[in-house]
C-alpha cells in the first residue's frame, strides 16, 4: 500500500517524494515489488540509517523472479528491522536541513501494522466501524463495492459494512495473534493486547 501516505506540503517532504520516484531508474532486474519494495531502501537512505549499505545491496541484487521471493523477503527483513513503527526526527540529516526556520521538527512517522488511517479490507472482513481505518485498499472490482454501499451514486455506506468498535476491534486483536511473528506480543506500548483492539498503538518516541 505505498501510494497509503499523508504528507506536508513542505520542501523536505517534497525531496523525499522525489527520492521515491527516481527508483524507476533503479529498479533491479528481479522481482522488486516495485514501488513497494522502493519505498525500503528510499526510507533507508534519507533517514541515512547505517543499515542502508546492506539493503542497497541487497536491492540491487535482486535477480530473481516473482516465483522465488526468498531474495526479495530477505531484502524486506532488514529494511523492516530498521524501519520499525517509531518517529524519526531529521535532525542531521540532508532532509532535515530542508527544513523551513522557524517550523517545527521535521519527523517522519512510521506507524504501527493496522493503525494507520488505510488497511486491507479483507483483512478486517471489509468491515468499518467508528475506530479503525476509514479506507480499505485492495477493491480491485465495482462489484466489491456494493458491499460497501447501498447506493453506489450517493456513496450511502451500507449497514452490513459497518459494525461495532467492540467487533472491528476483536478481529484485529485475533488477527494479530495469528501472525504473531509480524505483531508484538506481550505488554509494550506496542503490543496487540495493550492497544490493538482500539486502534490506539502510536509510533515509539522519536528515533
Amino acid at each position: 500500500m505505498a501510494g497509503n501516505y499523508i504528507a506536508v506540503n513542505e520542501p523536505w517532504v517534497l525531496e523525499f517524494l522525489r527520492h521515491w520516484t527516481h527508483f524507476r531508474f533503479r529498479f533491479p532486474p528481479g522481482f522488486s515489488s516495485a514501488d513497494n519494495g522502493a519505498l525500503h531502501l528510499a526510507l533507508l537512505e534519507m533517514l541515512e540509517l547505517p543499515e542502508a549499505l546492506l539493503v542497497q545491496q541487497l536491492y540491487a541484487n535482486l535477480t530473481a523472479s516473482v516465483e522465488d521471493l526468498r531474495p526479495y523477503w530477505r531484502f524486506i527483513k532488514e529494511a523492516t528491522k530498521a524501519l520499525r513503527a517509531r518517529n524519526f526526527r531529521l535532525d542531521g540529516t540532508k532532509l532535515g536541513r530542508l527544513c523551513r526556520p522557524g517550523r517545527s521538527a521535521c519527523v517522519l512517522s512510521v506507524w504501527p501494522r493496522m493503525n494507520f488511517f488505510v488497511d486491507d479490507g479483507v483483512y478486517l472482513d471489509n468491515h468499518g466501524s467508528s475506530i479503525g481505518p476509514v479506507m480499505h485498499h485492495g477493491i480491485k472490482d465495482q462489484k466489491w463495492m456494493v458491499n460497501y454501499f447501498k447506493d453506489l451514486d450517493t456513496c450511502l455506506v451500507s449497514s452490513s459494512a459497518l459494525v461495532s468498535p467492540d467487533r472491528l476491534g476483536r478481529k484485529a486483536l485475533g488477527l494479530a495473534r495469528g501472525y504473531s511473528h509480524l505483531y508484538e506480543q506481550g505488554a509494550c506500548n506496542q503490543c496487540t493486547q495493550e492497544c490493538l483492539m482500539n486502534f490506539a498503538c502510536r509510533p515509539d518516541a522519536d528515533g
